[in-house]
């Protein structure tokens, strides 16, 4: 049976610690990880103020004394290592991820400058990765999926489908799929725009409907076609509008100069999202974890 074998999670501050252990705790009891890894790193500027007297070394030894018991109560029954790490945090993170060795990352966001380094991390990470804002609690019920009919829609939908699991509560399933009229097309000086965007509504939802029938026809799932050229708003809608726990979305990786001259869902989504993302790539292929884990292979696969 596949499992969790390593999350890794990012503890910035005291005041996201409690939730982030929260986190951890909720998504470990189900998943029964190897290892739980806290990661911090201290302040620069209280970095170059402790005593003199006090070595950088034992200075560290310090911190990781007090995050160890600022851990042991709430994952007391877990498999835990925290880690000290004084290297720039962003390049630290992703030199520890391209071991390939974490199924998770988990990083809490307080504000726009954590967000911003929360999207830098999803991008480059070949890991899963679960940006959690402020004050949003481990819950798994409704979850939204945002399928773009890429060849991450699948993988996408694994995410979806293992997290809802989670949930103490029968799960609510919501899969989203943002459409927009094309302006330079044939069809568009054939048919009115109005009939135009039926037809293509109509088309993505049967498609979409069939792609969640063909994943798992035991699951009930609601279907949200939207008419919007921008796909990141409709999905921060849905959410809204939904009250939704988690937003799941696939990330191709795109560098820098991709995302500022074609724009980013996942960027703006990760951005501005007042709720949990969870953002997936095609490289999580061992993340068929979870869905073994909480029995939900299909009834081929588990004959097979």
């Amino acid at each position: 049976m596949k499992r969790f074998k390593r999350i890794l999670a990012l503890c910035p501050d005291d005041d996201t610690r409690e939730n982030l252990l929260k986190w951890c705790k909720t998504i470990s009891e189900r998943a029964e990880p190897d290892l739980i890894e806290i990661l911090r790193f201290p302040e620069e500027s209280f970095l170059a103020e402790y005593p003199g007297n006090i070595d950088e070394k034992e200075f560290i030894s310090q911190e990781l004394a007090l995050l160890e018991e600022q851990a042991r109560v709430p994952l007391a029954c877990e498999p835990v290592r925290c880690m000290i790490k004084t290297g720039p945090p962003l390049q630290t993170i992703l030199n520890l991820l391209s071991g390939g060795i974490y199924d998770l990352v988990i990083i809490p966001t307080s504000d726009r400058e954590s967000k911003s380094f929360a999207e830098r991390i999803a991008r480059k990470s070949p890991s899963g990765v679960l940006i959690v804002p402020q004050g949003r609690k481990p819950h798994f019920q409704k979850v939204l999926a945002s399928i773009d009919f890429s060849e991450l829609s699948d993988l996408t939908l694994d995410w979806a489908i293992a997290f809802s699991g989670l949930s103490k509560k029968d799960p609510n399933l919501r899969a989203i799929h943002a459409t927009k009229v094309p302006t330079t097309n044939r069809a568009t000086l054939i048919l009115q725009p109005d009939l135009l965007k039926t037809a293509i509504n109509q088309t993505a939802e049967k498609s979409l409907k069939d792609l969640l029938y063909q994943k798992n026809p035991n699951l009930t799932w609601k279907t949200s076609i939207v008419s919007n050229p921008i796909a990141s708003s409709a999905i921060l809608q849905e959410a809204a509008k939904q009250d939704t726990d988690l937003i799941v979305m696939g990330s191709h990786g795109r560098n820098l100069i991709s995302v500022a001259l074609l724009g980013g869902e996942t960027t703006e989504i990760v951005r501005h999202s007042k709720h949990p993302v969870l953002v997936v790539k095609r490289k999580n292929e061992s993340l068929g974890f979870l869905r073994n884990l909480l029995g939900l292979s299909t009834e081929n696969e588990k004959a097979a």
